[in-house]
């Protein structure tokens, strides 16, 4: 088996990280939100077509707590 060169690591390298930053930005912000990042009109339509879609709804959503 071939090695993999050092630029085919860097690359990989370089797209994981640009992911773990953007992601984590954006999930850092909305878990900091009042409203957890629905207060974007087009994310909290998004979401709630998604629960349209499969007949969810906040009481269907099994909440257990510790």
């Amino acid at each position: 088996m071939r090695k993999i060169s050092n630029v085919a690591v860097a690359a990989t390298v370089a797209i994981a990280l640009y992911f773990v930053l953007a992601w984590g930005y954006d999930g850092l912000r909305i878990l900091t939100s009042p409203s957890y990042g629905l207060e974007d009109v087009w994310r909290s339509q998004f979401v709630f077509a998604i629960g349209r879609l499969f007949n969810l709804g906040p009481w269907k959503i099994p909440i257990r707590w510790p």
